[in-house]
């Protein structure tokens, strides 16, 4: 992955998870405030409904009061006279009241006066009604609050009968009321600007005096109980509301979503480009000058920036390395051209070796040998015993010498090839090949392509005279080869030669460094050329040698004095 592609992807996952991290907590700290908020509206609500409900029980024992703290009731419950209740108790009272009940009973609780709104009676039958009569005028003559029929809801106050300056003895007690029907919670929901409905207490689920419950995301209930006169639980009032401060925080959460992913975007632009034109361009100009770098080619410094610092810092590196390269490629050239030398003088030293072995020890040998056939000719005129005493010891003599003189003429073709010195270079491979061939069973062909190869001087022939006898070596060591080909063809400026064989070949990349191919390689180069080595595992091993041979490079493989 690129520098550019880890940036855009650290940079875009950093930004995301920022984001996604933002909103999320803004999103529930804010929505967490819009809900409590709208909580605190529904509690409001619910505690102005509930003054609405006290209020509206309040209205009612005021009126309840007015008529039974008045003479024209008072003087009623005693003379009963039809102009108090035609005068008063009239339709238009009901409707203006909005009332649907008012009873007027005396000290014994029974029934002076009753009359509905309308004619229109209970639905229940009357004594469940008068059930709740009968205890509020005995226990509290003055009430006002709920009443729960099979049927109905019922508001109620009740109020004894006094003269108007609210002074006694009481004649009676005044009773109003009106049912909590559908018109009437119509009433009090356009009165409080709510939606409200209502459930009896005891056949409602809800178990707290108040309550809330958001409905979904766009309505939110709150409940409430109104107690009856008896101060128990009697209605159960809900309100819903829309959730207008929470589609509110809706809007301005989705507002600032989209102003902060805006801002994300244009942040990460923004961090990119500059990035882009602060470090990744010029990161990927530095790279381009490195991949073209060379001693000679300095980096370019633009500023004095960290970047900057390390363009001087490898220059810096290049100008050292320039010099240790100066100092190193001189003793490169001083060693090569001391293991070149050192190569030269020790082919010199065998050669010298070889000259005094074939020229010392071998005339003695062969000195031996001539006395020891004397001796044997000496004994021809003498008796069997004396033969049969010196003509074994002097054979034996003649073997032993034979034998040495064997020995040390191996070690001089080891040494120093003598056909090399007398026949050249082209019959000194042949007899190699062939004792090679001879002596390890394998079939080997040499293909020469010119002839002119004793032409290029003592140094060389004997370099590549050794480096075909030490290939020749390895194979027949590690390769487990049937056949080898070698070919050697020259022109004016190079000698190319190939060592060809179809062993089991080698891994290049890594297989056991060994003498025999560092020992070529050092004399390739000791010559100036070049080596090649190619393999596959199974097809065997391929050696292409290239050495130069024009006249300045002979000119350096000369005798060194």
């Amino acid at each position: 992955m690129t520098l550019r592609k880890k940036t855009l992807w650290m940079v875009g996952t950093t930004l995301v998870g920022l984001l996604i991290l933002l909103l999320t907590v803004s999103s529930t700290i804010l929505l967490e405030g819009f809900v409590k908020l709208e909580k605190l509206e529904v509690e409001k609500n619910i505690i102005r409904l509930n003054n609405i409900f006290a209020n509206e029980l309040e209205r009612l024992f005021i009126i309840a009061g007015d008529y039974a703290a008045w003479d024209d009731t008072y003087d009623y419950m005693q003379t009963h006279d039809e102009k108090y209740i035609t005068a008063n108790m009239v339709d238009s009272t009901f409707e203006n009241l909005s009332l649907n009940l008012i009873m007027l009973l005396d000290l014994n609780g029974k029934v002076v006066f009753e009359k509905h709104r309308h004619k229109q009676e209970f639905d229940a039958k009357p004594f469940q009604f008068y059930e709740h009569i009968d205890a509020l005028t005995k226990n509290t003559p003055k009430s006002q609050g709920l009443i729960l029929l099979p049927n109905e809801i019922m508001l109620l106050a009740t109020y004894p009968i006094i003269t108007s300056e609210e002074e006694g003895p009481s004649r009676g007690t005044l009773i109003m009321g009106y049912f909590l029907n559908e018109t009437e919670i119509d009433r009090i929901s356009n009165l409080a600007q709510l939606s409200i409905t209502v459930q009896r207490f005891d056949q409602s689920l809800v178990e707290t005096n108040q309550h809330i419950k958001i409905i979904d995301k766009y309505n939110i209930s709150g409940f409430t109980t109104i107690n009856d006169v008896y101060k128990q639980p009697a209605i159960l009032l809900k309100l819903t509301m829309p959730r207008n401060i929470f589609q509110q925080g809706l809007s301005s959460l989705h507002y600032v979503s989209i102003f902060v992913l805006a801002f994300a975007i244009i942040s990460a632009c923004l961090i990119l480009w500059l990035f882009e034109h602060l470090v990744l361009a010029r990161l990927a100009f530095l790279s381009e000058e490195v991949e073209n770098i060379s001693i000679n080619n300095k980096l370019t410094v633009q500023g004095d920036d960290e970047l900057d610092q390390l363009a001087i810092i490898i220059n810096k590196m290049l100008t050292e390395l320039q010099e240790s390269n100066d100092k190193t490629l001189s003793l490169l050239d001083d060693n090569q051209f001391l293991v070149s030398r050192s190569i030269v003088i020790q082919e010199d030293e065998r050669r010298e070796l070889s000259r005094e072995l074939h020229d010392e020890f071998g005339q003695c040998l062969t000195a031996i040998q001539a006395d020891a056939s004397n001796i044997v000719e000496l004994t021809k005129n003498h008796d069997i015993k004396f033969k049969n005493k010196i003509i074994p010891s002097a054979n034996a003599v003649i073997d032993t010498s034979g034998h040495m003189y064997n020995i040390v003429h191996s070690l001089m073709q080891q040494l120093r090839p003598s056909c090399l010195d007398e026949l050249g270079l082209t019959d000194s491979l042949q007899e190699l090949i062939t004792n090679w061939q001879t002596r390890h069973k394998i079939k080997c062909n040499l293909i020469i392509e010119s002839d002119d190869l004793n032409s290029l001087g003592n140094t060389i022939n004997i370099m590549i005279y050794r480096i075909i006898q030490e290939s020749l070596t390895n194979i027949a060591k590690h390769a487990k080869a049937t056949r080898v080909i070698i070919s050697l063809n020259i022109d004016a400026q190079e000698l190319m030669i190939t060592i060809h064989d179809n062993g089991y070949g080698m891994n290049i990349n890594n297989h056991k460094r060994g003498l025999g191919l560092i020992g070529i390689r050092e004399r390739v180069r000791s010559l100036d050329g070049t080596m090649n080595l190619n393999s596959t595992i199974g097809k065997g091993v391929k050696i292409a040698l290239t050495i130069p041979i024009a006249e300045e490079y002979l000119s350096k493989h000369k005798k060194w004095k």
